[in-house]
C-alpha cells in the first residue's frame, strides 16, 4: 500500500522507501488464523503472501518453487519478525533463498482463508483490492484461464 502512494519515485527505489516508510510509521504484527488445505496456521504475522507465480513486483522471489500449471497456490508466511528481523529477510527474499529460514514457513494448497482481527489491506498484483477486510478466501481455479502465447 506504501508503495502506490510513492508516485515521484520510479524504479525498485520505491520498494525501499516504502519499506523504511512501512517500519518507521505503520509496523505491525497481526494475529492472523490462516486456514489451509494441510491444516491451520495461527499467530502473530510480518506477512502473508500467496502466489501462483515465483516474483512480486518483479524483483522480489517470494515463492521460488511456485508452478503456474500445478493448481496449486504457494502460500509464505513470515511470523512477527523485529524491524531488525525483517531487514535481515529482505536480501533473502530478492535472491529466494528465505524458505526454510527460522520464521517463514511454506504452505501449498487449493483453497487459502485468511482471518485477522484487525482489518487490513489486500493487494493482488500490486493493486488495493481491499483497504480493510478481515476475511480472504483464495481459491485456486484449474484450467479457469485460457492462455494463447
Amino acid at each position: 500500500m506504501e508503495a502506490n502512494a510513492i508516485r515521484w519515485l520510479g524504479g525498485n527505489a520505491v520498494y525501499g522507501l516504502a519499506l523504511a516508510r512501512t517500519l518507521l510509521l505503520r509496523y505491525a504484527t497481526p494475529e492472523a488464523r490462516i486456514t489451509h488445505d494441510g491444516g491451520v496456521h495461527e499467530g502473530r504475522v510480518t506477512m502473508l503472501a500467496a502466489a501462483n507465480g515465483t516474483t512480486y513486483g518483479g524483483v522480489f522471489r517470494i515463492a521460488p518453487g511456485a508452478d503456474i500449471a500445478d493448481g496449486l497456490l504457494e502460500l509464505m508466511i513470515a511470523d512477527a519478525l523485529s524491524r531488525i528481523g525483517i531487514l535481515g529477510l529482505i536480501p533473502h527474499v530478492l535472491r529466494g533463498t528465505h524458505i526454510g529460514r527460522p520464521g517463514v514457513t511454506l504452505v501449498r494448497s487449493r483453497r487459502i482463508r485468511i482471518q485477522t482481527a484487525q482489518p487490513l489491506a489486500v493487494h493482488a498484483d500490486g493493486e488495493i483490492l481491499n483497504h480493510a477486510t478481515t476475511q480472504l478466501d483464495i481459491e485456486v481455479l484449474p484450467c479457469a484461464l485460457c492462455v494463447v502465447a
